[in-house]
C-alpha cells in the first residue's frame, strides 16, 4: 500500500468505545428498581432486549424504552482505554476514523473529532478498509476486514489481552 493511501477505519461507538452495557444497566436499575435485571458479569449476546425479553416476556419492551430515551447515548461513559485508543490511532499518518455519534465525540473527543464523523445505522453504505466492532461476523457486504470483535459478555474489557491490546 502506497504511503499516500488512507486507511478508513470504521469505529463503531456504543460497546466500542462508549459502554453501553454500563450505561444501560445503570439506567434501567434507576428506571425500574423493582424490576429483576441481568448483571454486567450474566450479560450474554448481542440484543440487550432479547436476553431481557427471555427473563420475562415484557422486560423486552422495557429494556428497549432505555437506549430510547432522550440522551441515552449522550450520557454514556468512554470505555476505559478506548478514548486514548482513538485519539493516538487518529495521529498515525494513514488512518481517518468515522461512525461516531457527534455530541457524544464532541464531548469526549474534542470539537476537532467533529469533521472525521460519517454517521450511519448502516454500515453497509460505509466502505472502509478496517471495522472495529461490538458485533462479531461481518457482512461481506461492508467490505471491510475486522480487526477486532469486542466480546459482548466481557464488560470488563481490560481483563482480556487481546482488546486490552487494542484499546490501550
Amino acid at each position: 500500500m502506497s504511503t499516500n493511501t488512507r486507511l478508513r477505519v470504521l469505529v463503531d461507538m456504543d460497546g466500542v468505545i462508549a459502554d453501553f452495557e454500563e450505561g444501560f444497566l445503570r439506567k434501567y436499575r434507576e428506571r425500574y428498581p423493582n424490576e429483576p435485571y441481568i448483571t454486567l458479569e450474566d450479560r450474554r449476546g448481542f440484543w440487550v432486549s432479547t436476553q431481557y425479553g427471555e427473563l420475562r416476556s415484557d422486560l423486552c419492551e422495557k429494556a428497549i424504552s432505555i437506549w430510547e430515551s432522550n440522551n441515552f447515548f449522550l450520557e454514556l461513559k468512554p470505555v476505559p482505554g478506548a478514548l486514548e485508543a482513538v485519539k493516538e490511532m487518529s495521529k498515525m499518518e494513514n488512518i481517518r476514523s468515522t461512525g461516531l455519534h457527534y455530541a457524544w465525540v464532541e464531548k469526549h473527543l474534542g470539537p476537532d473529532f467533529l469533521e472525521q464523523i460519517i454517521l450511519t445505522r448502516d454500515k453497509t453504505v460505509v466502505t472502509g478498509d478496517i471495522l472495529i466492532d461490538d458485533k462479531c461476523g461481518a457482512d461481506p457486504e461492508l467490505g471491510t476486514r475486522p480487526l477486532h470483535c469486542l466480546p459482548q459478555q466481557a464488560p470488563d474489557h481490560h481483563s482480556h489481552p487481546e482488546t486490552a491490546a487494542i484499546l490501550g
